[in-house]
């Protein structure tokens, strides 16, 4: 089994970011509405001013970041780390964005609850390897103790 690293956790938060990119610019239909939002909310009234379609170029912006800095071989260990650590905070603050949604009774519970769930799995991920100093962490410690003779 391949070694976690922080290639992998930037295509993770890159696909994801793209995903949700481009369902948030996609045509939004009735049936959408119906099976993510409460009765009586729409797309409009839960993104508020800044709207779907913005939100979604971000998005996809952001993913399409991380996917490249990820199959960069080329790129510096310390752009990686800051890139994980922009793509954790992005995708804590949706989790959280979508809990405040939930709470505010405008998300219906169960597709949103599991999406801000994956997304603050994603958040923990990206921010563990971000600020990560090395991979000699995943080491065990020397041992201290002496040997009997």
């Amino acid at each position: 089994m391949p070694k976690l690293n922080d290639d992998h956790a930037l295509m993770t938060s890159g696909v994801m970011l793209a995903g949700l990119g481009a369902l948030t610019m996609a045509p939004k239909t009735k049936i959408a509405e119906s099976s993510l939002f409460e009765k009586g909310k729409t797309f409009e009234s839960c993104w508020g001013t800044l709207g779907c379609s913005d939100v979604g170029i971000a998005c996809v912006s952001l993913g399409v970041r991380d996917i490249l800095l990820a199959k960069n071989k080329d790129a510096k260990e310390k752009t990686k780390k800051n890139a994980l650590k922009v793509a954790g905070f992005t995708h804590l603050a949706y989790a959280a964005w979508v809990g405040k949604g939930i709470q505010q009774k405008d998300f219906q519970v169960a597709p949103w609850a599991a999406a801000s769930a994956v997304h603050a799995g994603v958040a923990g991920l990206c921010l563990w390897r971000g600020f990560r100093k090395g991979d000699d962490e995943d080491k065990p410690a020397a041992s201290t103790a002496t040997k009997k003779k």
